[in-house]
């Protein structure tokens, strides 16, 4: 199901008997996971259509940071011994639309201590600062997120699929919205895909690492380019800029 470079295939034909070839983990970009979002919200699979949603936007981990995302409106006063997994604190409108939320986790993978990230409604009629051409989905991922926490006042958990539906739902719409095959797609191509878009874009390296949570460059590998091209963009869009090493 894999294509072979041509790279590849010329060493093999001149003789080479072994070669080592890793194959490339896929991704979801914006374009294809705006396809997903709405095929998938269209049939009614609206919890899948909000982590899509939102592990693009912000570099989430799905399996780590949004099963489970908990329904809690505040972090407890003890964030380092209390047991809690995450809160959501709400900015809304004077109509009780979302303006903003800031995710609360209790970790994430390479930081032991509590986290913040905050996201902001990048609807149409919010959107005048914003592209036009955006990647955004619409509705956005966070008032996609506030109509499943208004919907589900009466569970402990924003999201209750499990992991393996989630999965089963991911590869189904990937293959409906223009992959060729999934057998190397996981709950991590919209954090790989949404980081090769900010690479695209020329983001600053720092910003990328700030999002995904990462501590160091290694991170480059997500960005499915060479060791090279990993040197070359860390030197290049390395971030000296205290500001703008803030995430908006």
């Amino acid at each position: 199901e894999h294509r072979i470079s041509p790279d590849v295939l010329r060493r093999l034909r001149a003789g080479r008997k072994k070669i080592d070839y890793k194959l490339e983990k896929q991704a979801i970009q914006g374009l294809q996971k705006m396809r997903m979002v709405s095929l998938a919200s269209a049939e009614g699979d609206l919890q899948a259509a909000a982590i899509w949603s939102l592990a693009y936007e912000r570099l989430f981990r799905v399996q780590s940071e949004l099963l489970p995302l908990e329904r809690r409106s505040s972090p407890p006063a003890d964030m380092l011994n209390a047991p809690w997994h995450s809160a959501v604190v709400w900015n809304l409108d004077p109509e009780g639309r979302p303006l903003k939320a800031s995710i609360h986790l209790r970790k994430r993978k390479n930081n032991p201590m509590p986290s913040v990230m905050e996201i902001k409604c990048h609807c149409p009629h919010r959107r005048p600062q914003y592209e036009v051409n955006s990647q955004y989905d619409s509705p956005c991922a966070l008032c996609r997120l506030r109509a499943l926490w208004t919907s589900r006042s009466d569970t402990m958990n924003i999201f209750d699929i499990s992991e393996a539906n989630l999965l089963t739902l991911t590869k189904k719409y990937a293959l409906l919205s223009g992959s060729e095959t999934t057998r190397r797609l996981g709950l991590h191509v919209f954090r790989r895909g949404a980081c090769r878009d900010l690479v695209t874009k020329k983001t600053p390296l720092s910003k990328i690492l700030d999002l995904g949570g990462w501590k160091s460059p290694a991170a480059l590998h997500y960005m499915a380019m060479d060791d090279l091209e990993n040197r070359n963009y860390a030197l290049v869009h390395a971030d000296n800029s205290d500001s703008e090493g803030q995430t908006q």
